[in-house]
């Protein structure tokens, strides 16, 4: 019995640290956007900001394939292997990006290169996360399903921290012409020895219950596009405000206060920190309170919250005292708390267990390439034509107003199978 409780354990581990592997490589891309801008698509300056941006997008917009074919995998074959699968998908890319020669080396070659090691990233991403939490939630006991989930996106959150905290740390020790030269280039170094680590615990995790006792025994996509295709549709419209709001509190506002407000790169990185950094201490707790009182309540308090705060927080992120713009990122990382906690387990309870890879990769990756990965790109650029910062906030609002739209229709699922 101690034996099986340990593996458990280890099973559980190896799932939690494929998240943080995910979500650091994704975004320590974005904090060093201006600098791979510069070095592998040499636009100048400032021009290569936009096009390393729209590098990130696009690594996106492969995530929603990869939600396909690896949920379809982890619902046939098993979800240890497909996480398997995608964590090798992740640490090949993120290795040879921290080896690409410069734009000055080998011209616009190594901008296509980027891009398609990207693409690749995103393939493999698409089915990491939501593969690890269909396994956590599987794994978990009964009545701890939004905890289990709530501390897989916690490690997703500290993923995030980590890049931030590498970025902060590679800035401040390091000249910037030799952070430009191949101090950057340390980071994506990290990601990979990461990666190898996860990689070799999952090779002794243990198989999930759900996909045991069910697995797929037809095209899971089709399944899921035939029969399930109105809870996708509310899945993607309340998951749209937590993946927007992710990126605007994290990456968005480190570039803002860095690149466009002039401020140092140690304290634009601290601020993603700490957005970044209440998350992973907050998002088990509403996760675990929605094993309480439902995912309905948890998530309904943060679509209303963001409704009412995504303007005044970007106001007080444009300011100049250091006290207002942590008040205002640390708002941010409560209300992403919020969402997270109660969306999560929410989305993966959706889908039965012969499909809930699958459907949960596609409502997630098609979510996050569209709400997610464009949102860094697309809130420059509302900056940019419309000349204020709070711009992006009325994206943000329309989205919670979405949210609270799709919560009308959306079934409790908290209570399901408990005693």
């Amino acid at each position: 019995m101690a034996t099986d409780s340990h593996r458990r354990r280890r099973s559980m581990i190896s799932g939690v640290l494929g998240n943080l592997l995910e979500w650091y490589d994704f975004t320590v891309y974005g904090f060093f956007a201006v600098t791979i801008g510069r070095v592998l698509l040499g636009s100048g300056d400032d021009g290569g900001t936009l096009e390393a941006l729209a590098i990130f997008a696009i690594g996106f917009i492969a995530r929603p394939f990869g939600g396909a074919v690896l949920g379809s995998i982890a619902d046939r074959f098993g979800r240890r292997r497909a996480l398997m699968l995608s964590v090798l998908g992740i640490i090949v890319p993120t290795f040879l990006i921290a080896l690409l020669p410069t734009h000055q080396q080998i011209g616009a070659l190594s901008g296509i290169l980027l891009l398609l090691l990207r693409l690749l990233q995103g393939i493999a991403v698409g089915g990491e996360f939501t593969g690890s939490m269909v396994f956590l939630s599987e794994l978990a006991s009964r009545g701890h399903r939004g905890l289990a989930t709530g501390c897989s996106v916690a490690t997703a959150m500290a993923g995030i921290l980590l890049g931030g905290l590498v970025y902060t740390l590679l800035s401040s020790l390091m000249e910037p012409a030799a952070l430009e030269t191949w101090g950057w280039r340390i980071a994506f170094l990290l990601g990979a020895v990461l990666g190898l680590v996860t990689w070799f615990l999952l090779q002794s995790a243990e198989e999930t219950e759900g996909f045991v006792d069910e697995a797929a025994t037809e095209s899971p996509v089709l399944a899921c596009l035939r029969d399930h295709w109105r809870t996708m549709l509310r899945c993607v419209m309340v998951l749209a405000l937590p993946a927007a709001w992710c990126y605007a509190v994290t990456v968005f506002v480190v570039v803002v206060l860095h690149h466009r407000l002039g401020n140092d790169a140690v304290f634009a990185g601290a601020m993603g920190s700490i957005a970044a950094g209440i998350p992973i201490v907050c998002t088990p707790l509403f996760g675990a309170i929605s094993d309480r009182v439902g995912r309905r309540p948890v998530v309904l308090g943060g679509s209303i919250a963001a409704l009412l705060l995504a303007i005044p927080i970007l106001a007080l992120v444009d300011h100049a005292a250091t006290g207002v713009v942590v008040l205002a990122v640390s708002l941010g990382g409560v209300v992403l708390a919020v969402l997270q906690g109660g969306t999560a387990v929410a989305l993966v309870e959706q889908f039965p267990d012969r499909v809930r890879a699958t459907g949960t990769g596609l409502a997630y990756n098609v979510t996050y390439a569209v709400a997610g990965g464009t949102q860094p790109l697309l809130a420059l650029w509302l900056v940019d034509v419309t000349g204020s910062y709070l711009a992006p906030g009325g994206v943000l609002m329309v989205l919670a107003v979405l949210s609270l739209v799709a919560l009308r229709w959306t079934p409790e699922t908290a209570f399901d199978d408990q005693a």
